[in-house]
């Protein structure tokens, strides 16, 4: 039966045969030296679910190793770290400043750490509608705890306008249209408005004809809010 002996293997018999520290660190850097940068990379990391962040640092630690990278040369390490990322991953390094190589792994972990529940939250902003028996309020006090924790608008692109057009997406489609023609733009005179509105035709525990006919007397007293 053949064995094959990978250059992993290789590594380990030759400073399992050096008697001396000396004479074992001088055939490690001349393994180095012969190495590929391609060689023991690791698998490219993109931040999908599944994959840890922790780990591929540690396997990057383990390629620094065996290729004999300086651990003080934070620019080589760079450039050979981003060999292993992929995708948006890639992007998440450029024109980032790290200390040292600890930082580098400290800012990797974290984001990469967070990411997938900041997927999630991302999610569940998506989704939030009113439901029947809340306030508009109430709703829109969620609408604002679920974007602070998507972060911040600089970071994620969750600005206000994008916070009061999830506001408006979640109301029913009648609430809509009547604040459409407010004109209104913010999200504390989109929640007086609607919240007035939902007030003044019992919105949701009348019959569609009842509720009707109250919207024409509320769009009125509405739009008198909104002069």
């Amino acid at each position: 039966m053949s064995t094959v002996i990978t250059e992993r293997d290789g590594l380990q018999n030759i400073r399992s045969l050096c008697p001396g520290a000396p004479q074992k660190e001088k055939l490690e850097r001349k393994m180095a030296n012969i190495l590929r940068i391609n060689d023991f990379l690791p698998s490219k990391f993109c931040g999908m679910q599944g994959q840890d962040p922790k780990s591929h640092f540690l396997s990057f630690h383990d390629y620094a190793n065996v290729h004999g990278l300086d651990p003080d040369n934070l620019d080589q390490l760079i450039i050979r770290f981003k060999h292993t990322l992929e995708g948006p991953t890639r992007l998440w390094v450029e024109g980032k400043n790290f200390e040292n190589i600890n930082d580098l792994q400290t800012s990797f972990m974290r984001y990469f750490s967070g990411i997938h529940s900041r997927e999630a939250n991302a999610r569940n902003f998506c989704s939030l509608e009113n439901k029947q028996g809340v306030s508009i309020e109430d709703y829109a006090s969620k609408i604002c705890n679920a974007a602070e924790q998507l972060g911040s608008a600089e970071q994620l692109g969750y600005s206000d306008d994008l916070i009061r057009d999830q506001f408006l997406r979640g109301l029913p489609g009648t609430l809509q249209v009547q604040l459409s023609l407010t004109g209104a733009q913010n999200l504390g005179q989109l929640t007086e408005f609607a919240q007035k509105y939902m007030d003044l035709t019992n919105f949701g525990s009348v019959s569609w004809g009842d509720q009707a006919c109250a919207a024409s007397s509320a769009q009125g007293q509405i739009h008198s809010l909104s002069e």
